[in-house]
């Protein structure tokens, strides 16, 4: 038996949401998810230095878009 250890992170693409709260400047969320996509990885470094350090078969995932449809998707494939 293979155990493979996964550790995923789902950054909401919030530049997919509609306009329910008005028009804004698409730029900024860019910016967002640049900020957000460091900071994942920097959390999933963290983890892995504090916890899983030493496991054989561990893989760290980086998702953009919706985090529960990503979470489904993720469970369906594995």
């Amino acid at each position: 038996m293979v155990l493979l250890f996964i550790l995923l992170y789902v950054v909401e693409d919030l530049s997919q949401n509609d306009d329910r709260y008005g028009k804004f400047d698409i730029s900024h969320v860019n910016k967002h998810l640049e900020w957000e996509i460091k900071k994942a990885g920097e959390h999933q470094q963290k983890y892995y230095r504090n916890y899983l350090e030493g496991i054989v078969g561990y893989s760290k995932k980086l998702e953009l878009g919706d985090p529960a449809r990503a979470i489904l998707d993720f469970e369906d494939k594995y």
